[in-house]
This record gives structure tokens, sequence and C-alpha cells, in this order.
């Protein structure tokens, strides 16, 4: 799988990668060892590193094959596998149609975080999160809203009120509630989650745009045109000035 997708994809880290992982991989695999699980557990990271450079393809071979030597691993490991199926279903999510499939690992992956280490820990909002945009996809509405509320409620928890992690959390909850069509309590999320992020986190960072444009869309959608597009023309002014006309930022 690493070396299909080297013909296709010439990056010099992922050259890096590929003379580092030969010989890791020819050590077990061909010797007919057993993966241990700290093993297995480096391949995971790797698996996550390669989804971040764009190489879904191989990251999800390498994900099949940890997937695979779980289910004879010696070693307890729900933990692990709890990871791994949370890998897979965000890049099934995100690079497939196959939602159902999707769901499935993340609500796998979900409950065996809960069961592990709470509600509120990083890990099981992160897995809430992501069950939470494939059902909201899904048209599951009511659901992801709770979903994401009760990540919402780790986030504040662990990180505070004003963390970076606590406002994409309710920036996703606002999302749900406009897909609800509960748009004065979208809004008035919105415009808190604008007004936090103007004060706590750098203007030259995208997200702010991103809440900006998210408040601009559900004015729209209650009538107010003017207070969008004020909204937007700030916008546009403040992300030519951060980063430049031609960014994606600006662009979008």
């Amino acid at each position: 799988g690493l070396k299909a997708c080297n013909e296709k994809l010439q990056f010099e880290i992922y050259e890096w990668l590929c003379e580092k992982s030969a010989a890791y991989f020819d050590k077990y695999t061909g010797d007919k060892v057993a993966p241990s699980k700290k093993t297995l557990r480096s391949m995971s990271v790797l698996a996550s590193l390669l989804t971040k450079l764009g190489l879904f393809e191989a990251a999800f071979f390498l994900l099949k094959y940890v997937r695979t030597s779980l289910l004879t691993c010696p070693e307890k490991t729900n933990d692990l596998k709890a990871d791994v199926n949370y890998l897979m279903g965000n890049l099934i999510a995100k690079h497939s149609s196959k939602l159902d499939t999707a769901e499935i690992l993340l609500r796998s992956a979900l409950a065996v975080r809960v069961n592990i280490f709470g509600k509120c820990h990083e890990k099981s909002c992160d897995a809430m999160e992501a069950l939470g945009k494939v059902l909201q996809t899904k048209s599951m509405h009511s659901e992801a809203a709770t979903l994401f509320e009760d990540s919402l409620m780790g986030r504040l928890l662990k990180n505070g009120s004003e963390s970076l992690e606590t406002l994409m959390s309710r920036n996703l909850l606002a999302l749900s509630l406009q897909y609800q069509g509960r748009l004065y309590e979208a809004e008035k999320l919105l415009r808190k989650i604008v007004q936090m992020g103007e004060t706590v986190i750098e203007r030259k960072s995208e997200s702010l745009y991103v809440w900006k444009n998210n408040l601009a869309i559900c004015l729209q959608k209650q009538g107010d045109i003017n207070g969008a597009e004020s909204l937007l023309r700030k916008g546009l002014l403040e992300s030519e000035q951060y980063f430049g006309p031609l960014s994606t930022c600006t662009l979008k």
C-alpha cells in the first residue's frame, strides 16, 4: 500500500517515512512475529501523520493492518482499538460516502473511550464531535446536537470557556442549531463565540473568520441582509490584511 502511493505522491517526507518504516515492518512481518501493542500504536500514529500529509490510501491500508493485528494481540487493547476505530471512522467520513461504516466505527470508539476515560475526557469529546458531524450529514440533527452539547460540557470542564477547543465546540453546536431551524439560539451562540474569539485568540486564526462567516449566514437566513453584509465586508478586509487577497480564507 505504501509502495503504490509512492508512485503518485513524491514528497521528501513521504520517502523518509517509507525508508524508516520498511525495515521497521520487515522486522515483524518478515519474521512472522505478531506485533506488540506498542508497535501497533506506533503504526497508528504513523497512519495519523500520513492522513495529515494527504496520503489517505496509505493511512487506510496501515489502519486496516493494525486493526486486524489487534485481534491476535495478547495484550489488552481496548483503548488502542478505540483509537484505530476513531481514525478510520474519521478517514472514511471525510474521504468516502460510506457514512454508515463511519458511524459504526465512531460509535464503537466513543463507547469504549467513555467507558475507559469518562465523558469529559478530551478523547471522548473528540469522538463525540466526529460522530456528531457524521450524524449531522445524515440529517440526524437531534442526536448530533446532543453529542455536541455533551462535548461542549467536557471542553468547558477540561479547557475552560475561553480556549480554542471550547470555542470550536461551541461553533459545532451553533451549526447544529442552525440545521434544526433554531436560528435565534444559533445567532446568540455565534455572537458569543465571535466576541470571545476576538478577545482571546489571535486575529490571524482562520477559525475566527469561519465563525464570522457562520454568523453572517445565520443572519441572512433570518432576513438580516444588512447585518450579514456588514459582517462579511469587515471580515473580508481583515482576512485580506492578515492572509492576503488570494488566500483560501479570503476567497471563502
